[in-house]
This record gives structure tokens, sequence and C-alpha cells, in this order.
């Protein structure tokens, strides 16, 4: 239970009502802290006042008289403990404030209908061109968009993929792998293209001189940096490549995804509809030569060439 509520204010500090407590925190705690430095100012300055004018001086700075019977030194004492409340007062209500907001997502968190928590997220290939094995390629290429070197690499799948977020919360992905079946049966890992980093080209009968360029929207490109409000439905390209051996690919595939929640689905087969891409799947951005670029593979790459933060 004490795990569960931790995990809620850190979700807490995250949400605009703790951003709002903040901010008013920083205020009050700075009138505060104006307010001490201004009446330990007057302290030092009062001592130095014939007892019968210190209360016209307070009179002066804080437009009060103290109370009958009450001197100046008495006043400047209470008023210091009036502000050290005020201080204990409103990290008060910040800390019920957040413990609130952790203890109302926490209740999001956990009491969910039974359908969310066995599936939580739904991701199905819409459409997909892919080649057997990892030395095929020949139709759709990558080429480095920086560097100074630039090479050209194949790719051996890309899908067109959509995915749902079937909770009744909002789910950011913090992870999302896939893996490809093989002709034995065995799923296999696959390597994600860095499409951040990459060009994509079309190219008919290995000319390279007229490669087309593609401009889709990819899917991991939408998932950065956001959350995928409830039901929400995504879709997008994701570029593969196969790992390095004799594995023939049959064309299935699998997804797993997580969220910053901890939620967490695998799949057992995703759904697909393979077949050929239409001309409006893959947007052109008109005909470039890239023949001039050496190839290489990506499975031979850098980490960061073909590996995204999730």
């Amino acid at each position: 239970m004490l795990s569960g509520f931790i995990e809620g204010l850190k979700t807490a500090a995250t949400s605009s009502y703790a951003f709002v407590a903040y901010v008013c925190l920083v205020l009050a705690w700075t009138y505060v802290a104006v307010a001490q430095h201004r009446l330990r100012r007057i302290s030092r300055v009062i001592t130095q006042v014939p007892p019968q004018e210190r209360a016209a001086l307070l009179a002066k700075e804080y437009n009060v008289l103290p109370r009958s019977g009450l001197s100046a030194e008495q006043w400047i004492r209470s008023r210091k403990h009036t502000l050290f409340f005020l201080g204990f007062l409103l990290l008060l209500i910040a800390g019920v404030v957040l413990a609130t907001v952790a203890l109302t997502l926490r209740k999001d968190t956990i009491v969910r209908p039974s359908s969310e928590t066995s599936q939580p997220f739904t991701v199905t290939v819409e459409t997909a061109l892919f080649s057997n094995t990892f030395q095929q390629g020949g139709t759709f290429w990558v080429v480095e968009r920086f560097g100074p070197r630039r090479t050209k690499s194949p790719v051996n799948a890309v899908l067109a993929v959509r995915i749902v977020n079937n909770q009744s919360i909002a789910a950011m992905i913090s992870q999302f792998s896939t893996q490809g079946e093989t002709a034995d049966r065995r799923w296999v890992p696959l390597i994600r293209i860095n499409s951040n980093l990459v060009q994509l080209f079309f190219v008919t009968n290995d000319d390279f001189t007229k490669a087309g360029l593609n401009t889709p929207t990819m899917l991991e490109s939408m998932l950065e940096n956001r959350s995928m409000s409830p039901h929400e439905t995504l879709k997008g390209f994701l570029l593969y490549a196969y790992p390095r051996g004799k594995d023939y690919f049959n064309g299935q595939f699998r997804f797993s995804v997580a969220d910053t929640a901890g939620v967490k689905y695998t799949q057992q087969r995703a759904d697909s509809n393979a077949g050929n891409f239409g001309s409006n799947l893959l947007p052109g951005g008109g005909y470039q030569d890239i023949s001039e670029y050496p190839i290489s593979f990506l499975q031979d790459q850098p980490a960061n060439q073909v590996k995204q933060p999730w």
C-alpha cells in the first residue's frame, strides 16, 4: 500500500494541480521570507529608539499600533510567531493537495475494468511489405540524413501499424519492441530503424539513380514525448531490419508494449492484413539519385542508429 502511494506521489508531482500548488507555495514563502527580513530589520532599529517612541515607529512601518498593554517588543515577537505559523500552514496545505492528487491517481490506476488489465493496448499490422531473410531487400532503402560518409541500407520490413490505448486513462509509451516469426515457429527480436536519422526510398529494378523519396508518417515520432489519450488510436509506419543469420521470416509479427505507469502487454500474435501498399500510404517526395552512397547493413550500425529510447 505504501509503495503504491509513493508511486502515486511521483505521478502527482507532474500534474497541473501540483504545479499550481508549487507556484502558490513559492509565492507565499517569498512573502514570508520578505516579511521576516523586514521584521528583523525593525527589531534592530527599534532597540535604538526610546520606549515611548517605539509604538509610533511600528505605526509608521506597519500601519498598526500594539494593543493596550502590549509592548513593541512583544508585538514583534507575536508577529514572528504568526509568520512561522503561516509558513507551516502553507506547507501543510501543499502536502494535503499532493497527497489528495496521489491517492486519486492511485485509485484511477488500480481500479480498472478487467478488460483493460488483460489487454491495455491493441497493436495491429494494417499493411506490411517484408523480405524473408536479412540478405534480401532491394525495394525499400534508407539513406543516412547526417554524417561525413552517408550510406544506404536495405530495409527488411516496412509495417503500417495501428496502436490503440484501451485504458480509461492516458498512457505514455515507454517501451515498444517487435518480434518476427520464422518458418520454424520461433519469435526473433527485430531491429527497429531510427527513422529520425534516415530517409526512406523506394527503388525498382535496383535503379538507384531514380530512387523515390517516401515521407510517411512515422509511428515513433507520434509516440515520442506525448501521452496517448484514453481509447486513442494512432497510425503510422515503422521500419525494421532483421538480425544477421539464416532465419527465414514468414511475415507474422507481434509486439510488446509498456507505459510509464508500469502497465505491460505482450501479444501472442499481432492481427494483420498484410498486402500490397497503396500509392496513398507512402506519400512521395520526388526522385533522387542515391547511387553514389555506398551500401552498408543496419545490423552493423551503432546502437543509436537503429534503436529508439522506447
